[in-house]
């Protein structure tokens, strides 16, 4: 009767032909499809611009560009992580970050104690409003003291794993140089900002003067770019930049500008290392390296 017949049923375009109604459309689905169709499904699982609306926002060169960028930036990751293991394999030791470590420890240790706290302070606590020769004599020793904005344990490994990183790829005069220039550099720049008419254009006023200047922060740094730039990680290099600049401008105050002096400072050193060098530092690890040609000769001799 015509009371008792079935509604009639639609294809569900929706959706590709071959695939559950409640079945997710994934990879594992895809592989289940037909052939004429899975294709095409995998092609809307990959490119993110299949989803509605993206094509408006450039979604597919954002796949091409952004994503091969952080690809190739992981790959940088990588490089660096083979190039600490095959320095380690050549005798190569992060003998400075562990002596900077070490040092910090002692230093946080003795602070805590009454008779050692004020000789420690006099001998390292650094502020813009100082004469300069006493500023100056402070610097080794501000390193190692502790900064309002990091915690004894962030400086602590900051410096055995910046410094011991650079050691191992770098040398250690080239972690010496960038480290003493970032330093000195970065403490004097943000000194001469505060105590001029200039200074409250880059977020520094002369009330800053009197504010403590402390902290392994622009060492690190200043070892951290000429790490990347020396074993030609750019991507990295760009990285590290823009997050400094980023955080400067949201965080005003004095690290923002010394960060970025200390930064500056690390690339120029990086890049006289990479190329005045003798030798790229982790070319004698690869295949067909000097050190390997000169074990070759003497294993032959």
């Amino acid at each position: 009767m015509a009371g008792n017949t079935a509604p009639e049923t639609r294809p569900d375009r929706s959706r590709p032909q071959g695939a559950s109604r409640c079945e997710p459309i994934g990879i594992g689905a895809a592989e289940r499809l037909p052939a004429e169709v899975r294709g095409d499904v995998r092609n809307r699982i990959v490119d993110p611009a299949w989803i509605p609306g993206m094509h408006s926002y450039g979604a597919s060169s954002w796949w091409n560009e952004e994503g091969m960028y952080f690809t190739k930036m992981l790959k940088e990751i990588a490089r660096l992580v083979q190039f600490a293991r095959a320095g380690w394999s050549l005798g190569r030791r992060p003998w400075i970050g562990m002596a900077a470590g070490a040092i910090a420890v002692v230093t946080y240790v003795l602070l805590t104690h009454t008779a050692t706290r004020h000789a420690l302070w006099s001998s390292g606590e650094v502020r813009a409003s100082l004469p300069i020769f006493v500023e100056l004599a402070r610097l080794p020793m501000s390193v190692f003291l502790p900064t309002p904005y990091l915690p004894e344990w962030g400086a602590v490994l900051q410096l055995l794993v910046v410094l011991g990183l650079g050691e191992i790829l770098v040398g250690k005069w080239a972690v010496l140089s960038s480290a003493a220039l970032g330093q000195i550099a970065s403490t004097f720049a943000a000194r001469f900002l505060v105590n001029s008419s200039y200074g409250h254009l880059v977020g520094l006023p002369h009330q800053l003067a009197h504010s403590l200047d402390t902290g392994p922060s622009a060492v690190t740094v200043a070892v951290g770019a000429c790490l990347f730039v020396a074993i030609r990680s750019y991507r990295l290099t760009a990285v590290f930049g823009a997050a400094l600049l980023i955080s400067s401008i949201a965080i005003p105050g004095l690290d923002g500008p010394e960060h970025l002096v200390a930064f500056a400072c690390g690339l120029v050193v990086g890049v006289a290392s990479h190329r005045w060098g003798s030798e790229d530092p982790m070319s004698e690890a690869m295949p067909g390296g000097s050190r390997q040609i000169a074990m070759e000769k003497s294993t032959s001799a």
